[in-house]
């Protein structure tokens, strides 16, 4: 189990990591709860592919893949440390970590300390999934590289009732959500197009 979630993780991290990720794109909301984007949390870019890339990109893929197992519990759940993991623009795993713990030292691990473990990150992004319909969301997501839950929905009105709901069942902290309010961007998808 533990080694099915482990290649989940390096899958997805690598998805993600292939295309690179930028800083995010806020507005200038300094007294609110959450964070209203601009655009996208965090826009992808295309760092050079070079051989040294690839090259760190293999090494630290070996590397990640050995550290997850001190972030590993024996449910296969992620410790309380653990706050995700992105791969930056030179193919170097960034391990986010709530705390201090850098349990194996590797020039091909960056450690990153940030304020939320993944687990409770994963909570809120399940949920707000749970309810999307009810608050005109159209697409929600874990951002690793900012260490926050990304919303993005059609009416700007629904905001504060989703913050209520959030408190309400206590996964609400100040600063874990970024959201970005407009029309649905993602194009229905058709079974018959050829």
């Amino acid at each position: 189990m533990a080694k099915k979630l482990i290649v989940i993780a390096v899958v997805t991290v690598m998805v993600f990591g292939v295309f690179g990720l930028a800083g995010c794109t806020e507005s200038k909301e300094d007294d609110m709860d959450w964070t209203l984007i601009d655009s996208d949390c965090c826009k992808t870019i295309n760092p050079t592919k070079t051989e040294a890339y690839w090259e760190n990109l293999t090494q630290s893929s070996t590397a990640f893949e050995n550290v997850l197992t001190y972030f590993t519990l024996e449910d296969g759940k992620y410790s309380d440390d653990f706050g995700g993991v992105f791969i930056d623009e030179n193919g170097i795993y960034n391990v986010c970590v709530v705390g201090n713990r850098e349990p194996i030292k590797s020039d091909y691990l960056i450690y990153k300390r940030v304020d939320n473990a993944y687990n409770f990150l994963e909570s809120i992004y399940e949920e707000i999934g749970k309810n999307s319909l009810e608050y005109s969301i159209w697409m929600i997501e874990i951002c690793e590289y900012c260490n926050k839950v990304s919303i993005y929905l059609e009416n700007e009105s629904k905001i504060p009732l989703i913050v209520e709901h959030l408190k309400s069942i206590e996964l609400f902290k100040k600063g874990t959500l970024n959201i970005y309010v407009g029309q649905n961007e993602i194009a229905p998808h058709t079974c018959c197009d050829h």
